[in-house]
């Protein structure tokens, strides 16, 4: 099967199959329920003045699956792991190939689950989800950032899929209300936002 703007991910050469990632298919999509795709870009972050590094965490999970032991796998859904996609030489590039690659997982009946790369790629990666979904879409993430800049960059995902992809709600946990700005809590909260922090108490 054919993933636009794709190219094949690396596992190890010598992976056993006493191995968790040995169950993971890479050949084919066939009798698979969840698509996995790598996301290897951190230009947004780049962007906004953050740490890059995010880039590599395509690279670091598979590296991370293939030392995990093997369980009875069966009854659990299978795993086809569509590589990676390809970046842009431009942001809006790159997320135009994300949302294709996403669309083919999509229209091949397999739940996408991606695997980043900068925080901006939630955008273009829900945006697939959005042109499919035959309703609202809720918006649940983890981070002490709320991520709603109008700025191009890693820090305006959720409000786009606000602005753009019909998201109704955001639920977000973790945040951090001395890294986020008055008027970006503002517009999180007239949009449906709700914060719900969690620490060490919860």
């Amino acid at each position: 099967m054919n993933i636009r703007n794709t190219q094949r991910s690396s596992w190890p050469d010598d992976l056993r199959d006493s191995r968790f990632a040995s169950t993971i298919r890479t050949d084919s999509p066939e009798g698979c329920r969840i698509g996995l795709i790598g996301l290897p870009d951190d230009t947004g972050v780049r962007l906004n003045g953050g740490r890059p590094g995010a880039a590599l965490g395509p690279h670091a999970v598979r590296a991370a699956l293939a030392k995990y032991g093997a369980r009875d796998t069966v009854g659990l859904p299978a795993v086809f792991d569509a590589g990676d996609v390809k970046p842009g030489e431009t942001l809006d590039e790159t997320h135009r190939r994300v949302t294709e690659a996403t669309t083919d997982l999509l229209e091949a009946g397999l739940l996408p689950v991606a695997i980043g790369g900068g925080h901006d790629l939630t955008y273009p990666f829900v945006r697939a989800v959005a042109q499919k979904a035959d309703g609202p879409l809720v918006g649940v993430y983890f981070d002490a950032h709320l991520d709603v800049r109008k700025e191009t960059g890693s820090g305006m995902s959720f409000r786009k899929l606000v602005d753009e992809c019909g998201v109704k709600e955001l639920h977000i946990h973790g945040l951090d209300p001395l890294s986020n700005s008055i008027e970006h809590i503002r517009w999180f909260t007239s949009h449906g936002g709700r914060m719900d922090p969690f620490g060490p108490d919860e």
